[in-house]
C-alpha cells in the first residue's frame, strides 16, 4: 500500500509541477508567443519531459503525463495566443487519431500470432456480451446517479451510446499493456 501511495503521489506531483512550469513559461516568456508553433512545441516538450522524469524516477510516466496535461489544459491554455490554441488543438487531435489507429492496427496484426492456439468461440461470444452489457449498465447507472445528485443536463441516446463505446476502447490499451508484461512475473 505504501508503494502504491508513493507512486501515485509522486507521479501526480511531478505532473503538477511540470504543468505549472509550462503555464508559467507561456505566461512570462512572451517571446514564445510570437509563434504558434513554438507554443505547441512547449506543450509537447513539457508533456514529454514530465513523462521522462516520471519514468527515470521509477514513477508512472503515464500518470505524470496525464496530470501535466490536465494542469496545462486548466492553466496554460489561457496563456496561448488564439493561433496557438487552434494549432495545438488540431495537432493534438491529429496525433491522437494516429496513435489510436496504430493501437488498433497493432491489435489486428498481433491477432495472427495467436492463431495456432485453442479458441473457444462460445466463450469469446459470452465474454463480449458480458462486457457490452456491463458497460452499458454501468454507464446508465452512473448517469442515473448523477441525475439523483441534481445534474441538470440530460444526455441524448446518442451521447449515452458514445459514453458506453468510449469505455470499450480501453480494452485495446489493456491488451497492449499485457503484452509488455515481463514473462518472469507471470506465474505458470
Amino acid at each position: 500500500m505504501g508503494d502504491f501511495l508513493i507512486l501515485g503521489i509522486g507521479s501526480i506531483s511531478i505532473g503538477i509541477v511540470m504543468g505549472l512550469l509550462a503555464s508559467y513559461m507561456l505566461k512570462k516568456f512572451r517571446f514564445i508567443s510570437v509563434s504558434s508553433i513554438k507554443e505547441t512545441l512547449v506543450i509537447f516538450c513539457v508533456g514529454y519531459i514530465a513523462y521522462a522524469i516520471g519514468e527515470m524516477l521509477h514513477m508512472s510516466g503515464i500518470i505524470c503525463l496525464l496530470t501535466s496535461g490536465v494542469v496545462m489544459a486548466h492553466y496554460a491554455w489561457y496563456n496561448l495566443s488564439p493561433q496557438g490554441k487552434n494549432l495545438s488543438s488540431a495537432t493534438i487531435q491529429v496525433i491522437g487519431f494516429g496513435f489510436e489507429a496504430f493501437v488498433f492496427a497493432y491489435l489486428g496484426i498481433s491477432f495472427f500470432s495467436y492463431i495456432d492456439g485453442d479458441w473457444s468461440y462460445s466463450f469469446i461470444l459470452v465474454e463480449m456480451v458480458i462486457c457490452i452489457v456491463a458497460r452499458f449498465a454501468g454507464t446508465i447507472c452512473l448517469l442515473f446517479f448523477l441525475a439523483m445528485l441534481g445534474h441538470k443536463r440530460q444526455l441524448t441516446f446518442k451521447e449515452v451510446l458514445f459514453c458506453c463505446y468510449a469505455g470499450l476502447i480501453r480494452g485495446a490499451i489493456a491488451f497492449g499493456l499485457v503484452l509488455k508484461l515481463n514473462k518472469n512475473l507471470v506465474r505458470e
